[in-house]
């Protein structure tokens, strides 16, 4: 019998524990189109989706280095707070372009992509 995943927040925990709607892992690009404003900024990440999720409802967590002012793709933001960013996203292509905005976007990186069935 399968369980659909729960998301549970633990803002005082250090690490995270990344689930995946069994397709495996998201990969993270490189940091690109880095928009720097004296410091703060955004900057833009590919990442790539497990193949069996594509052109499904999925729910989208990515996790940053620090928190983010703002955060955008082509699926609707539902959370944002404490560097996670928690995206709703219909009919999800292979790959998602997320970008982010920072008070200190010299040191924001993606630290942790999770995808699961919605």
């Amino acid at each position: 019998m399968y369980e659909k995943p729960v998301v549970v927040p633990m803002n005082d925990m250090a690490e995270g524990v990344y689930m995946a709607s069994g397709g495996g892992s998201v990969q993270v690009g490189t940091k690109r189109d880095v928009q720097d404003w004296s410091g703060s900024g955004q900057a833009t990440w590919d990442l790539t989706l497990p193949s069996v999720l594509a052109g499904t409802h999925i729910s989208l967590t990515v996790q940053f280095s620090a928190p983010v002012t703002n955060a955008w793709c082509g699926g609707n933001v539902t959370s944002n707070g404490n560097g996670t960013v928690v995206f709703d996203y219909w009919n999800a292509p292979a790959t998602v372009s997320v970008t982010a905005q920072t008070t200190d976007i010299g040191s924001l990186q993606v630290t942790g992509a999770s995808a699961a069935e919605a």
